[in-house]
């Protein structure tokens, strides 16, 4: 059976990016969140690591068009590993073969497979890095799906002790509870103009599954993203324990523009684009592994 890396780490610069390296410990993610039916343009991602690893995060729906759809996640999600389960450098995309969209998570709705996918030129794999984000393309029925909006700088008025909503699809305390959508209200405890930062010694926030999921914000009665889940400080025995780091998107605009105008062909400069489209079985049997998950590794923790 395959393993389940539940990511949550970070990067920095290049064009791949690095998955975060497994600690031996089941830990929780959307601590404390309730089971959320409300956010429904926060989907799953997994993918397909190789060596009997299956990749979990989670991603938000920023644009669809015709049977394209956009979905935001972190970087350090669609990256590949070496055989140790370390992030390559310099960073590798994944083939889009190896990514699959769940709308409704692990156990619910059909599957739309990963047709390209475009990772910010600045990510370097490491964790801290203000440029972990990605775009993945999917293909499908999507004109159901939600979309949520991008922050943009201009409107970006969060200060410390605001209050948003962090929303993932990691596991939770109950051990079934992987793959369903979670959400948290925290407040925002510290920030500069390439983070947001939180603390999460109350038990309450994220982790492990929940890499790439939104920072959500209400702006003039709109659900906007203000923020992408990137990495977490704590201890080896619980590497969620002491804090929290959204990426701030606003600083993302260009990179967001043009992967929307380059949505049905691979952008000119200024990312890595992969478009081969998934064989059918292939999806499918990435669908049926999910199923199949009997551990979870826990994200790499901050150094």
């Amino acid at each position: 059976m395959r393993r389940v890396l539940a990511l949550l780490a970070l990067a920095v610069a290049g064009c791949g990016e690095s998955v975060p390296s497994p600690i031996d410990k089941v830990s929780a993610a959307i601590r404390g969140g309730a089971p959320d039916t409300e956010h429904t343009a926060v989907v799953t991602l997994l993918t397909n690591l190789g060596m009997g690893l299956q990749g979990i995060c989670s991603g938000t729906v920023i644009h669809v068009q015709d049977r394209d759809a956009l979905v935001l996640t972190a970087a350090h999600c669609v990256v590949q590993v070496d055989n140790a389960g370390e992030p390559k450098l310099p960073p590798v995309p994944l083939p889009a073969a190896k990514i699959t969209v769940l709308p409704n998570g692990i156990l619910g709705g059909p599957p739309l497979p990963a047709t390209a996918l475009t990772i910010n030129p600045g990510y370097d794999a490491f964790i801290g890095s203000r440029n972990d984000v990605a775009i993945v393309r999917v293909t499908g029925d999507v004109a159901t799906l939600p979309v949520v909006q991008p922050l943009a700088a201009a409107d970006d008025q969060l200060q410390v002790g605001a209050t948003v909503t962090l929303v993932g699809f990691g596991e939770a305390e109950q051990p079934d509870s992987l793959g369903v959508r979670r959400a948290v209200e925290k407040p925002v405890k510290w920030l500069n103009a390439q983070f947001l930062g939180f603390d999460q010694t109350d038990g309450l926030g994220a982790c492990s599954g929940d890499s790439g999921g939104p920072t959500l914000v209400t702006v003039g009665g709109a659900t906007a993203l203000a923020g992408v889940a990137s990495f977490v400080a704590g201890t080896r025995a619980d590497p969620c324990a002491t804090n929290f780091t959204s990426i701030r998107i606003g600083q993302h605009a260009d990179f967001l523009a043009k992967a929307i105008t380059n949505m049905g062909a691979a952008p000119s400069d200024g990312g890595c684009t992969l478009a081969a489209a998934p064989p059918v079985g292939a999806t499918k049997r990435l669908w049926l592994d999910a199923l199949l998950v009997v551990a979870v590794l826990a994200l790499r923790r901050r150094r």
